[in-house]
């Protein structure tokens, strides 16, 4: 036996099921370690860092506001990801009738993609998620934020965009998913420009963050409409 075959059985159907279960646990467990800290000195002032000393408490509160919405979007984005593209979908229809007239329940699995190297790349995307989101809360002052923020959101438009043009079965999601993202990312850049208060463009980045992960949460929820025939 090689070592290649005593790894594992390369002609076996692969169970990524349990891969993509901890991977979301673990990045969900870091995401809301990540946030609890951050809010409990960035918010209620345990560690205000210099360029937000001059922030009210408001202006904090609504700096957070717009983290928490930003993070949501691509923690529920990225678990309804992998749940749908590797996890099987079971589903149940009924057989043939036997020799006894009872009519037995077939199930039948169905799976959006086995692929372990797009599964490594999803789970490679989400650590750079996880790395941006740290850059984002140890922002030094407003600016930095924005900016941090627009490459989480570049890293998203992106993801998508990889989606779109090299997964079928993703596509309707994914073109939603990245005019949502493009839209976002425009409009922060936009926020970065304007030589408004600090306050002012905090205001504004709320909620369209909180209206941003609103969209997404209706792009998730329902099915994507079928395109005509």
């Amino acid at each position: 036996m090689g070592i290649k075959d005593w790894i594992c059985d390369w002609n076996a159907e692969p169970d990524l099921k349990q891969i993509v279960e901890k991977t979301l646990a673990l990045f969900g467990v870091f995401t809301g370690a990540t946030l609890s800290f951050y809010v409990k000195d960035f918010v209620f002032g345990a560690n205000i860092p210099a360029g937000f000393r001059d922030f009210s408490f408001w202006g904090r509160l609504l700096v957070a506001v717009s983290v928490v919405a930003l993070l949501l979007r691509y923690i529920i984005g990225s678990a309804v990801h992998l749940n749908a593209t590797y996890v099987p979908k079971v589903t149940t229809k009924l057989g043939p009738v036997d020799g006894n007239g009872e009519q037995a329940l077939i199930e039948e699995k169905q799976v959006k993609s086995k692929s372990l190297r797009l599964l490594i790349f999803d789970i490679a995307m989400l650590v750079a998620f996880g790395i941006l989101a740290v850059s984002i809360i140890y922002s030094v002052d407003f600016d930095e934020f924005l900016v941090y923020s627009s490459f989480y959101i570049l890293a998203g438009l992106l993801w998508s965009l990889a989606a779109l043009m090299w997964r079928p079965g993703d596509a309707p999601i994914a073109e939603r998913w990245s005019v949502i993202d493009f839209c976002q990312l425009v409009l922060t850049l936009g926020l970065f420009e304007i030589s408004w208060s600090d306050f002012t463009r905090a205001a504004l980045l709320a909620p369209l963050y909180v209206f941003c992960l609103f969209l997404d949460l209706c792009v998730v929820s329902p099915p994507a409409p079928t395109p005509p025939a």
